[in-house]
């Protein structure tokens, strides 16, 4: 299918940069009498395993300002009074102070009608900067596009990177190491096709684009960086077109595929059958089992789930679910097959919740998520608090009803309590049940973690946690 994406090149670099001194820049003034000439800065956030970062140019950024809490994958602008300022990047770690000057850029000047760009790469400890300049408009001003690539891939060495034209031959490569990047290079509109090799090997391909179209206008920096999805291509391109402030990150087509992991979660479905296009994916799955469909094929699939050696005319859910190539999600088969939907019937009917996942592993943060799967239970409050935090003292994490998740939470790394409660009044009294508990659960630097609450089939009324992603250790 044809993308319209600006410029697909490959063999990048991403970055956030930063700056910081005692002498910030002059404000351009107000309603002048001529325009200011003023001087140009991107930075690009390519470090994969990094929190947020803060660019400090000759001091730290306003409120509110692009270059405060970039994350990865994201890319920020800003126009300064020409001058020489110090530029400092800090991270933003969760749950604890910024770790500062990740990056000392030192004093760069800024010079009118310049754009300085700074990409921050590599990995936490041995974070980078990749500063380049070119001139602001250039070719963009003319009808065609400027395109410049840079390799900000830590891990995949040496590239050969083809823009061909759709399917074209591949000869003529420009060749990147780590670091390295393509100069300016001014091209016509039209239909392109990138295509990036290990160095001399043209037969295996790290990453094709499929074809993209240049519209004519664009000004592009495409970096190759470390993939973080589902995708099973070493590198996706980040592509950040200034003209119209643009990123968007292109996965690999040679190999287009996600991950679909598969929970069953209702209680009374009993061993059930999960088909996808008429073809089987799980046979007679209990309750609580989980099955994981990694480099499943990306496209739109008709689901059934119907019990244990039935047929199409005992299925209790059909339709359809999207996997998009490079997407990693939860299928999780909730509620109960005995409810009606009907008006006087409050439980939750049976469904296939679709939840997509985050695995990108931040190196300072801890990540988890919760999922209210326990189809016994209403509307709960959930708390994920440092381990012997009296939760009378502190507000929910989340309050939710049936099928509700946090999203994934970033934390600092520690021990913590995963409290579930119900609150229903009695005689005008607030009642408040604890329904579910774990305490002191180790959440490590770099972990993932999902809890799904489900009914404790031992225990009526009250959940058990179903862990998956990395292990959950109480």
């Amino acid at each position: 299918m044809k993308k319209i994406l600006s410029l697909t090149f490959l063999a990048a670099l991403l970055g956030a940069a930063g700056c910081s001194s005692s002498n910030p820049p002059p404000p351009i003034p107000d309603n002048p009498t001529t325009p200011p000439e003023t001087a140009q800065l991107q930075v690009i956030h390519a470090v994969a395993d990094a929190p947020s970062v803060t660019v400090n140019v000759g001091g730290p950024p306003p409120a509110g300002s692009a270059l405060d809490g970039l994350e990865f994958r994201s890319a920020a602008s800003g126009e300064f009074t020409p001058g020489t300022f110090a530029v400092t990047v800090d991270a933003n770690p969760a749950g604890a102070d910024p770790i500062l000057g990740i990056i000392d850029a030192g004093d760069v000047e800024f010079v009118a009608n310049i754009r300085t760009i700074i990409i921050a790469t590599g990995v936490v400890g041995a974070i980078e900067p990749v500063v380049l300049t070119q001139d602001v408009g250039g070719a963009a001003s003319t009808g065609q596009s400027t395109v410049r690539i840079v390799h900000a891939a830590p891990d995949a060495g040496l590239v050969d990177i083809y823009a061909t034209a759709p399917d074209g031959e591949l000869v003529d490569p420009v060749t990147l190491d780590y670091k390295g990047e393509s100069g300016v290079l001014t091209l016509s509109p039209g239909d392109y096709q990138i295509r990036v090799t290990p160095n001399g090997v043209p037969g295996t391909i790290l990453f094709d684009s499929g074809t993209t179209t240049l519209l004519g206008g664009e000004d592009i920096i495409a970096l190759a960086i470390t993939n973080t999805t589902a995708s099973p291509s070493p590198i996706t391109l980040l592509v950040a077109d200034s003209t119209t402030g643009d990123v968007a990150e292109v996965q690999d087509t040679a190999v287009p595929a996600g991950d679909l992991q598969i929970v069953h979660a209702s209680p009374d479905a009993g061993l059930v059958d999960v088909l996808a296009d008429g073809a089987v994916l799980v046979d007679s799955a209990d309750y609580a089992a989980v099955a994981d469909f990694p480099d499943l094929a990306a496209g739109t699939y008709d689901i059934e789930i119907r019990p244990e050696d039935g047929d199409e005319t005992t299925n209790v859910f059909q339709g359809d679910v999207t996997l998009d190539a490079g997407v990693t999600a939860k299928a999780i088969a909730i509620g109960l097959v005995a409810a009606t939907g009907e008006d006087d019937d409050e439980r939750p009917v049976f469904d296939l919740g679709i939840y997509a996942d985050d695995h990108r592993r931040v190196s300072t943060d801890t990540k988890i998520r919760a999922i209210h799967a326990g189809a016994s239970i209403g509307d709960i409050d959930l708390y994920v608090v440092a381990t012997g935090t009296d939760i009378t003292t502190v507000d929910p994490t989340i309050s939710g009803g049936f099928g509700a998740s946090t999203g994934f939470l970033s934390l600092a790394p520690g021990n913590y309590d995963l409290v579930v409660t119900t609150t229903e009044t009695v005689e005008e009294v607030e009642v408040v049940t604890e329904v579910s508990r774990i305490d002191n659960v180790p959440l490590d630097a770099g972990g993932v973690y999902t809890a799904v609450a489900i009914d404790d089939p031992d225990n009526v009324g009250l959940l058990t946690t179903l862990s998956l992603d990395d292990p959950l250790l109480p």
